[in-house]
C-alpha cells in the first residue's frame, strides 16, 4: 500500500515523458475540426445523411490506437523511434534526440562541441507548440459562437398549442435563371398569408434566412432534404414546407410538401397549376388557400374532443361553425345547431358531416319536416367525401328515411354495430335508430354500453343530456329498472335540472313497487314543474309520462285525462295512444281522434290514432286506408306502422274470405 502513490505519481511521470496526453489533446481537437468540417460540406456535396455518424466511429476506433502508438513511440529529430522506459540502465549509451541526453549548462551535450542534435530537437519541439497553438486558436474560433452567443431561435417553440411552422425556399426545376427569384418568392407569400392564421406560429423569412446561411445554402438552385430538415429543427417548428416549381412558357406546377420535422416523414403534399409569369397571385392565393385550411383544421383537431376531431372538412372557417353546431347539439339547443351547420355547409358545399348533422339536428328540433329529407338526401349525394368506414352511416339513414327499406335499414345497422368504430354520437344514433327504427332494445343497449366503454377510456363523461333520457328510457322499455339509478346518477351530475331523468327514476320506482319513493319522486318533479314555470296540467301530463314509461298504462290514462280537461290539448296523443293499447273507450277514442285531426290537420298523428280506432272496431278497410295515408305523409320508415298496416290487411283478407 504505501508504494501505491509512488506507483501512480511513475505512471503520470511517464505518461508526460511519452507526450500521451499532448495526443489526446492534439487528438481531441483535430477531431471537433474534422467534425465541423465534415458537417458543412457533406450538404454542398450532396453526401448522404450517415457520413457524419461515420466520421464519428471511425474517429472513435482511432482514439485507443492514437494513444497506444503514443505510448509505444516518439516522434525525434532522426524520425520514429520507440520509446525506451524510464529504468534504462546506466551505461546505455544515450542516443542522440531519445529524451536521456546528459546537457551541460551551456545546454550542449558531454562531447559534442557543434549541439547540432540539441539545436535540431528544440526546432522540432517549436513546431509541434506551434501546430498545437494553431490547432487551439481555431478550435477557440469554432467553439465561441455555440458557447457565447445565444440561441437566437431558442424561444420559437410555441406553448399555445398552435402547430409551428417553417416555411423553406422552393427548388426552381425550371432551368430557367430568370426564374429563380420565385424560390424565394413563392415561401414569402405564403409565409405571409399563413403567418396571419391564429391556429398557425409561422417562423419569419428573415429567421429561416438566418439559419440558412450559417448552412451556406442560402444562394443554391435547391435546397437538400437534411438541410431543410435541419432548418426547421433549428427554429423549432414542428412540421416545415418544401417544395418546387416547374413548367414552361404560361404553364407551371407548384408542387408543395408539408414534412414532419422530428422524423422527416411526408404529412401532405398538394400541388397547384398556372402562370408564374402572368395572373401569379391567383396561382399563389389558391396554394396558399389550400394549405392555411389543411394546416388550419389540423390544429382545431387538436384542440376539440374526438368526437368532433373527425369531420374531414375542405374549409377550416366551415369547420369552426361544424364544432360550434354539434356542441349546440350536445348542449340541446337544436336551433342554434342548425343555424352553426348551415353556415359550415354554405361555406364548404362538400362537406358531408355538415349536412349529416343538419339532418340530425333537424330530427330531434321542432322541425322535424322536409328539411330532414333534404339533408339526408344531401349527406348521400356527398358521401364519398367521407372514409369508407363512415359511409354505411350515411346510406343507414338514407334507408331509414328515404328508401325506407328495411332490409337496408338492417344491414347498415348491422355493419356499423360491427365497425366498433371510436365516436359517441355514432353509437348513440345506432341506440336510437334501435329503438325508434326496430324496437330492438337489447341491440341498443349494446350501443349504449359502447358509448359508456368511450367515456371510461376518455375520462370523460358525455355531456349530452339526451343520452341519459335515451338511454334510461331504453332500460325500461328492456324490463331492467334496476339499471336505471346508475344512468340517472351520472345524469344528474351533468345537469342536476334535468326532469326527464328524474321522471326516469320514477318509472323505475313503479315498476319496482316502491311507492314511498315514487310519491317522493312525484313531489320532485312538482318542484321541478315549478323551477321550469311549468303548469299543473304540465305536472299531471309527466306524471302520467312516468307511468307509461313504468308500463302502467291504467294508472297513464288518468293523469292524460286530467292533463287534457286541463287544457293541455298535446295529452290528447297520449290519451288516445294509451287507451287504444288496453282496448279502452274505443268509440271515446274515435271521437277524440277526428276532434285532433280537426285541431291539427297538418299532423299524420291524428289520421293513425283513427285507423287505430277504426281497426279496434272492425272497420279494417277504412283503418287500411288512413294507414297508407300516413305512410305515404310520415317520414321515414316505422316498424310499428308497418305491423299495422300487415294487421289490417290480413284482417280486411280474412273479413272477405268470411
Amino acid at each position: 500500500m504505501p508504494d501505491s502513490p509512488g506507483k501512480l505519481s511513475r505512471l503520470w511521470q511517464e505518461f508526460k515523458r511519452r507526450k500521451v496526453f499532448k495526443v489526446i489533446a492534439v487528438y481531441a481537437a483535430t477531431a471537433f475540426i474534422l467534425l465541423e468540417v465534415v458537417d458543412i460540406v457533406t450538404p454542398a456535396l450532396l453526401l448522404p445523411s450517415w457520413t457524419v455518424t461515420l466520421v464519428i466511429v471511425l474517429l472513435s476506433v482511432g482514439f485507443p490506437i492514437a494513444i497506444i502508438l503514443s505510448w509505444i513511440f516518439d516522434v525525434t529529430p532522426e524520425g520514429i523511434v520507440k520509446t525506451d522506459s524510464m529504468d534504462m540502465p546506466a551505461d546505455r549509451e544515450a542516443v542522440p534526440g531519445d529524451g536521456y541526453e546528459d546537457f551541460s549548462t551551456s545546454g550542449r551535450k558531454s562531447g559534442d562541441d557543434s549541439g547540432s542534435g540539441a539545436i535540431r530537437k528544440r526546432k522540432l519541439l517549436s513546431m509541434s507548440n506551434v501546430m498545437i497553438a494553431v490547432l487551439f486558436v481555431a478550435v477557440c474560433i469554432l467553439l465561441y459562437p455555440k458557447i457565447f452567443k445565444p440561441d437566437r431561435f431558442k424561444e420559437l417553440r410555441d406553448e399555445s398549442g398552435m402547430i409551428t411552422l417553417a416555411v423553406l425556399p422552393f427548388d426552381n426545376l425550371t432551368g430557367d435563371s430568370a426564374l429563380y427569384f420565385w424560390q424565394n418568392g413563392i415561401s414569402e407569400y405564403l409565409i405571409n398569408r399563413l403567418g396571419s392564421s391564429g391556429e398557425l406560429a409561422v417562423s419569419s423569412s428573415q429567421v429561416i434566412s438566418d439559419v440558412l446561411a450559417g448552412t451556406r445554402e442560402v444562394n443554391t438552385a435547391s435546397l437538400a432534404p437534411d438541410i431543410a430538415r435541419k432548418t426547421a429543427s433549428k427554429i423549432n417548428a414542428s412540421t416545415y414546407v418544401t417544395g418546387n416549381f416547374i413548367g414552361a412558357g404560361n404553364d407551371y406546377s407548384i408542387m408543395l410538401n408539408l414534412v414532419n420535422t422530428e422524423n422527416g416523414e411526408l404529412i401532405w403534399s398538394t400541388s397547384v397549376d398556372g402562370d408564374l409569369k402572368g395572373d401569379y397571385r391567383a396561382v399563389l392565393s389558391r396554394l396558399s388557400d389550400t394549405v392555411r385550411n389543411y394546416l388550419e383544421i389540423k390544429a382545431l383537431e387538436k384542440r376539440v374532443e374526438t368526437d368532433l376531431s373527425r369531420a374531414f372538412p375542405n374549409s377550416a372557417e366551415a369547420y369552426r361553425h361544424y364544432i360550434d353546431g354539434l356542441n349546440a347539439i350536445v348542449a340541446g339547443n337544436y336551433e342554434q345547431a342548425i343555424e352553426s351547420l348551415t353556415g359550415a355547409y354554405e361555406l364548404d358545399t362538400t362537406f358531408t358531416f355538415a349536412a349529416f348533422y343538419l339532418a340530425y339536428a333537424h330530427s330531434f328540433s321542432q322541425q322535424f319536416d322536409e328539411n330532414l329529407l333534404h339533408w339526408t338526401g344531401r349527406a348521400h349525394e356527398l358521401r364519398n367525401n367521407l372514409p369508407p368506414a363512415y359511409r354505411p352511416w350515411i346510406e343507414l339513414w338514407y334507408a331509414c328515411y328515404i328508401t325506407k327499406d328495411i332490409s337496408d335499414i338492417r344491414r347498415y345497422l348491422d355493419m356499423m354495430y360491427e365497425a366498433a368504430m371510436h365516436s359517441r354520437f355514432l353509437w348513440f344514433d345506432l341506440a336510437v335508430t334501435s329503438t325508434n327504427f326496430m324496437d330492438d332494445y337489447t341491440k341498443a343497449l349494446i350501443a349504449f354500453e359502447k358509448l359508456e366503454e368511450l367515456n371510461r377510456k376518455w375520462e370523460d363523461d358525455w355531456k349530452y343530456d339526451r343520452y341519459y333520457q335515451e338511454y334510461a328510457w331504453t332500460l325500461l322499455m328492456a324490463d331492467r329498472p334496476g339499471e336505471v339509478d346508475r344512468i340517472v346518477d351520472i345524469g344528474l351530475k351533468i345537469n342536476s335540472q334535468d326532469g326527464w331523468l328524474v321522471l326516469a327514476r320514477g318509472a323505475a320506482r313503479i315498476m319496482m313497487n316502491d311507492s314511498a319513493a315514487v310519491r317522493r319522486i312525484k313531489e320532485e318533479l312538482r318542484n321541478l314543474a315549478e323551477y321550469y314555470g311549468a303548469t299543473e296540467a304540465d305536472n299531471e301530463h309527466y306524471t302520467g309520462q312516468m307511468h307509461c314509461w313504468a308500463k302502467d298504462t291504467i294508472g297513464a290514462v288518468d293523469y292524460f285525462r286530467r292533463a287534457y280537461e286541463m287544457g293541455r290539448f298535446n295529452s290528447l296523443y297520449m290519451l288516445i295512444r294509451c287507451q287504444l293499447q288496453i282496448n279502452m273507450n274505443i268509440d271515446e277514442c274515435l271521437r277524440l281522434s277526428e276532434h285532433y285531426i280537426e285541431q291539427r290537420p297538418e299532423s299524420w298523428n291524428g289520421p293513425y290514432l283513427k285507423g287505430l280506432s277504426l281497426h279496434k272496431l272492425g272497420r279494417y278497410r277504412e283503418a287500411l286506408d288512413l294507414f297508407r295515408e300516413v305512410e305515404e305523409r310520415a317520414l321515414g320508415y316505422h316498424k310499428w306502422l308497418q305491423r299495422d298496416i300487415r294487421e289490417a290487411e290480413r284482417a280486411l283478407a280474412g273479413q272477405d274470405q268470411g
